[in-house]
């Protein structure tokens, strides 16, 4: 199993998202943001808290992080390594499958704190071919796609507790060879992440193979807190009255995920 980490801004999205006179009032422009996304097998957690700015009449402001607070998880306290970004490291630190972490902080005299639990690792994660031959497309096939060029990858997994996931699928390679000539470049992705869902399948189409290779697919179970965080980033402004949070007397997420990693090729044929 290959642990890696992704840049998740999904909390900065869903606050920057909302409207003027729905996100910042003299009652919320004091109160800590939080972002912290726990990885089971690290021997390290890293924290990003900031707070809220005022808005003016026609301006919409960003956040600002927060210095100098003491911060604990699991009655560790955390270095600041930047400016609102602190961080505990150390191969003394577990995190392992179920274990329960708590943070708390103290700010403007208010205790702020949350609570996450380690997803366990996802189970039987297993694709229908480790390597794929797909010829070239150089031309424009007459008569419509060519199917016997067609790509069904499928990636399976257990989950019957109706968990929930998502994908990351990304290209390794270092020469780009393209799988189709005759579309723009700048439509070839060498990574995708899927929605969060609680399935146990994916396949995996043509369009997400433009390049020949090797590639990896990276199944994240992650917690129902930023599932639902995740789901509010979908909607319009309109909808987020009330942004998803799990941080009590503050806002924004204290969560945590695991994950299984998958390799495969796409071979030219």
């Amino acid at each position: 199993m290959n642990k890696i980490f992704i840049k998740i801004i999904a909390i900065s999205i869903a606050l920057s998202s909302c409207e003027k006179d729905i996100l910042v009032s003299s009652n919320t422009k004091d109160i800590p943001v939080i972002q912290s996304f726990i990885i089971a097998g690290s021997d390290s957690i890293a924290v990003n808290v900031s707070t809220l700015k005022p808005y003016s009449n026609d301006t919409l402001d960003s956040v600002e992080p927060i210095s100098g607070l003491k911060i604990y998880i699991n009655n560790l306290l955390l270095t600041e390594g930047s400016i609102g970004k602190y961080y505990v490291k150390s191969q003394a630190l577990t995190i392992e499958p179920n274990d329960t972490f708590t943070i708390s902080l103290e700010h403007n005299n208010t205790k702020i704190s949350s609570q996450t639990i380690i997803p366990s690792t996802p189970q039987n994660f297993s694709i229908s071919t480790d390597s794929v031959s797909v010829k070239q497309m150089t031309t424009k096939p007459e008569g419509g796609p060519n199917l016997s060029n067609f790509v069904n990858l499928e990636l399976t997994w257990d989950n019957p507790s109706k968990d929930y996931h998502f994908l990351a699928i990304e290209w390794l390679g270092t020469k780009r060879i393209y799988t189709n000539t005759i579309i723009s470049t700048d439509d070839i992705k060498t990574k995708r992440i899927t929605s969060a869902n609680q399935d146990n399948a994916y396949n995996i189409n043509q369009m997400e193979l433009g390049l020949y290779g090797k590639y990896r697919a990276i199944l994240y179970r992650i917690n129902k807190e930023y599932y639902d965080l995740l789901e509010t980033t979908n909607l319009n402004s309109n909808d987020m009255t009330n942004p998803p949070s799990n941080v009590k007397n503050g806002w924004g997420i204290f969560t945590a995920m695991n994950t299984d990693t998958i390799y495969f090729w796409v071979i030219k044929k």
